[in-house]
């Protein structure tokens, strides 16, 4: 896909730019998501044990990497404004800068946790006959993280330069790797042997290796738009802090929504590996949407980023103006789709009675939500783009905390309700902090120009 021209952003019409800038970006999410659907239709040919796996073992993960990957996040704003104001200097010295950060970073979040995989799983409470599966997919994952994080530094780089059709080239790459190797190393198709569990998240080690090989030779070589050099990798006390300024309140965002999840997990578990099952297909129904609202938010960041860097105020305004009123129509539209079509996709992925009631039900409020979602998620764009991050961090744990893992702690162990009120109360978390986002994006605080 053609790379975005920089003067689009200042001058084109608003609508088809956000859609050039958010297609690639919802691709590449799309092309995980899909990855997921596979992975998860193979993994239930092996039974409700390995199926559950990746539901318990992939909220720790996105905790543990999910604060740096928020630190990460500020380079759409730093660099999207540098580009913005023709500062090409200081975009390369930042990337730098965020680059040796990375490597320093993942290494702690990684190596440390798998050591102690197994008591992570005993501490979220996760039923005795999952822990097997669990730990073996736990303790791959992770040590795949440093390799993701160089990935995602360089896809963060190329994304806040505008350069989104390369971010969606590096995600396609990773994504085809990981479809391909895992019904071989799964089912021990030659010359591979029969690995289950392991062998899935072995399939997605050895993509995040490639992806991140690719992404040092590219960043250092061969991206003629930024090449940074051995001279940039360094701590510069400047950028540290920008770094931190801006990224911790997204990393909070981050951390706080997965651990949060890594909480709903553990709270689940007193419904029974059916409920867990049952809330892990409908994620992955729910992430095909989340990848659209994604990909709009990070759009909205990088013009909103580059406009307010030239200081075109009154664009930038239109811009998020644009992004909500088009996103909340596309979520409309696809929450009826889900709702009219949610036995036939649940059906994909289990046969089992029960856990395919547990799981219509969940999409089905699910989806009556969507739109509160996206206004949600459109307040992330915009913090992230402007830099002005710290109510919407504050939103965010509110979101997952206080409107979600509370109410669900007092109706499973208080009120002993069943588990249709679980879904009820993340529907609710959902509405009412999509209002609260919408109202701050039009307060327009987030305005600041540097």
């Amino acid at each position: 896909m053609k790379t975005i021209d920089k003067e689009e952003i200042f001058s084109e019409n608003i609508g088809s730019t956000l859609i050039k800038l958010s297609i690639p970006l919802i691709v590449s999410d799309l092309v995980q998501v899909i990855y997921n659907f596979v992975d998860t239709f193979w993994l239930s040919r092996l039974g409700t044990e390995a199926l559950s796996a990746p539901v318990v073992s992939w909220p720790p993960v996105y905790f543990l990497i999910s604060f740096g990957a928020g630190l990460l996040s500020s380079g759409i704003a730093t660099i999207s404004q540098d580009y913005g104001k023709g500062d090409y200097k200081s975009a390369r010295e930042y990337s730098g800068v965020l680059f040796l950060f990375t490597l320093v970073f993942s290494l702690i979040v990684s190596v440390i946790p798998a050591i102690f995989s197994y008591y992570i799983l005993k501490i979220m409470n996760i039923p005795e006959d999952l822990i097997p599966f669990a730990n073996i997919y736990l303790r791959t994952i992770l040590l795949a993280t440093p390799f993701a994080y160089i990935g995602i530094t360089f896809t963060t780089i190329t994304s806040a330069l505008g350069d989104v059709g390369l971010t969606m080239k590096i995600n396609l790459l990773s994504v085809v790797i990981n479809v391909i190797l895992d019904p071989f190393m799964i089912f021990g198709i030659y010359p591979f042997p029969k690995m289950g569990v392991f062998g899935s998240a072995l399939a997605t080690l050895v993509s995040e290796v490639v992806v991140a090989i690719y992404s040092i030779f590219m960043l250092f070589y061969k991206y003629k738009k930024l090449n940074i050099g051995v001279k940039d990798l360094k701590f510069d006390m400047k950028w540290l802090k920008e770094i931190f300024r801006i990224g911790v309140p997204l990393g909070i965002h981050r951390s706080s929504n997965s651990l949060a999840q890594t909480f709903s997990i553990s709270l689940l578990s007193f419904y029974g590996a059916d409920v867990i099952a049952a809330y892990g297909i409908t994620t992955r129904i729910i992430d095909f949407v989340q990848s659209i609202t994604t990909g709009y938010a990070r759009a909205t960041a990088i013009m909103v980023g580059a406009n307010l860097g030239r200081k075109f105020i009154d664009r930038s305004k239109e811009v998020v103006k644009k992004s909500l009123l088009d996103l909340s129509l596309i979520l409309v539209f696809i929450g009826v789709i889900l709702v009219l079509f949610r036995d036939q996709l649940i059906g994909i992925f289990t046969q089992d009675p029960s856990v395919f009631k547990y799981a219509v039900d969940y999409l089905f409020i699910s989806s009556i939500t969507l739109p509160f979602y996206g206004w949600f998620f459109i307040s992330y764009g915009v913090a992230n783009g402007s830099g002005n991050t710290y109510f919407f961090g504050l939103l965010s744990v509110l979101r997952m905390w206080v409107f979600r893992i509370l109410p669900m702690f007092i109706c499973i162990y208080i009120l002993t309700f069943n588990v249709i009120y679980i879904w009820l109360v993340i529907a609710v978390s959902n509405i009412i902090s999509g209002i609260t986002g919408l109202m701050w994006v039009n307060k327009k605080t987030w305005i600041v120009i540097k």
